[in-house]
């Protein structure tokens, strides 16, 4: 009859069961709960309301209340101010879904724990897996601003701060990029203030940083 070295041997089935039981915990336990979770993050992120309003598209209304002092601006052709046109996206862009199937792509769970398992007291195996977020730079892949600016983040200039609203105009221009919105300029193409008491608010509870710090809330 072959030896059997009891130390390997119990090493050896000590392996297996942990392969066996961080398997199972991933399919039963962990994929399920991760994938709830995701989804509360997916939800907040369409029902934000810089979301919404961006949804809305080059004919929405400020409801992010973000543009400030462009109530007595009311001319011809004039129409409600927002962040699509503010912006500038171009009328047949769609960046709210450009963002959103970034963040839904880049969102993941480990199939492979940090640590394998390990025995937290008597009769409980606890077994840890990392969840994945976006990173800074694919947000900003996810969010680029429009071509007429170089570099930089719609998403993230959204919480930091957006320039350029004291020139300007929310109204129908067929040629801008937009179709509701255009940078006033003088009779030399330079940029004109038409807004001297106008300024741009971020959202008081920041938006993807509020969003995300949220979602890992969910997790402790």
């Amino acid at each position: 009859m072959p030896l059997v070295n009891i130390a390997n041997f119990k090493k050896e089935i000590t392996r297996q069961a942990g392969g066996f039981l961080n398997d199972k915990a991933y399919k039963i336990f962990a994929i399920p709960a991760f994938e709830e979770k995701k989804s509360v993050l997916l939800n907040d992120f369409d029902n934000h309301i810089i979301t919404q309003e961006i949804k809305q598209g080059p004919d929405g209304n400020n409801i992010s209340n973000t543009l400030i002092g462009l109530d007595d601006h009311e001319r011809e052709g004039d129409v409600p101010p927002n962040l699509f046109s503010f912006i500038g996206f171009d009328r047949n862009s769609n960046p709210i879904e450009n963002l959103r199937d970034r963040i839904d792509d880049t969102t993941s769970i480990s199939k492979k724990p940090d640590t394998r398992y390990f025995t937290s007291q008597k009769n409980k195996i606890e077994i840890k897996f990392r969840v994945k977020i976006p990173t800074k730079e694919t947000i900003m892949r996810g969010s680029p601003m429009p071509d007429y600016e170089k570099g930089g983040s719609w998403a993230i200039n959204i919480e930091k701060g957006l320039s350029g609203i004291g020139y300007y105009l929310a109204k129908i221009y067929e040629k801008g990029r937009s179709g509701t919105g255009v940078q006033a300029k003088n009779r030399k193409g330079q940029p004109l203030v038409v807004n001297k008491n106008a300024h741009y608010i971020p959202p008081p509870e920041g938006y993807l940083t509020y969003i995300f710090n949220r979602f890992r809330s969910l997790f402790s």
